[in-house]
């Protein structure tokens, strides 16, 4: 077999992105900034966005989820330019929910949630057809680099949230940025990492805030 090499102009672009923060923040009312999206829904926090007349997915448990995802292999999907997932904190519970009864060990059950996520995570990653949208709760864990405390996507177990950074092109901690030269109140995304929040944007063409409309996010990210 003859090595192919290619060059970085082959690099297809994509823009899928992490979404965490604290509850109430606007996470879900955010993808209604995105362009068409469709929504897998398992955090029951639509009534943010309820007049915006977004198609979704009402996701109850696990099984539900899976059928989300295989309408996306059947590319039942590909009419939206958007797919968000909201969230995937909750889903990752639903997981648990069903995991647990098979194992006397919980942390069997664990272990099967990091492969299971591991495989949910690199499946909308690797999709070409619309831009995926994970949304997550925050949580605080220690920084293994500084010894101190930041906030991060929020996992259950200790295995999966470390290695989102890696895993996403885009990490936004989204939170409410008051305007110094105004002191109006805004919605925006944190787009670097700093001492207290785990962020980061691969394009290097976001600012350090960015408001939080996805649209204008994913037109820079792609420019």
């Amino acid at each position: 077999m003859t090595l192919k090499l290619l060059t970085t102009n082959d690099v297809v672009l994509v823009n899928h992105c992490l979404i965490y923060g604290p509850a109430k923040v606007g996470k879900t009312r955010s993808i209604a900034t995105a362009p068409s999206p469709v929504i897998c829904s398992a955090d029951e926090g639509l009534a943010s966005i309820r007049s915006a007349n977004i198609p979704f997915h009402h996701c109850r448990n696990y099984d539900d989820y899976l059928l989300f995802e295989q309408a996306a292999t059947k590319g039942e999907l590909n009419a939206f330019s958007t797919v968000a997932i909201d969230d995937l904190t909750e889903i990752a519970n639903m997981f648990l929910v069903q995991e647990k009864p098979k194992h006397k060990n919980l942390m069997q059950a664990y272990g099967a949630l990091n492969d299971e996520l591991m495989r949910v995570i690199r499946f909308w990653r690797q999709q070409l057809a619309f831009t995926a949208v994970i949304i997550c709760k925050q949580e605080r864990i220690k920084d293994e680099t500084t010894g101190g405390l930041i906030y991060c996507p929020a996992i259950p177990g200790r295995a999966v949230a470390p290695q989102l950074p890696y895993l996403f092109g885009s990490v936004y901690h989204m939170e409410d940025w008051t305007d110094p030269s105004t002191q109006q109140v805004h919605e925006v995304f944190r787009c670097k990492r700093n001492a207290q929040y785990d962020a980061g944007d691969r394009s290097g063409k976001l600012d350090e805030i960015e408001f939080a409309n996805l649209t204008n996010v994913f037109t820079k990210v792609l420019s």
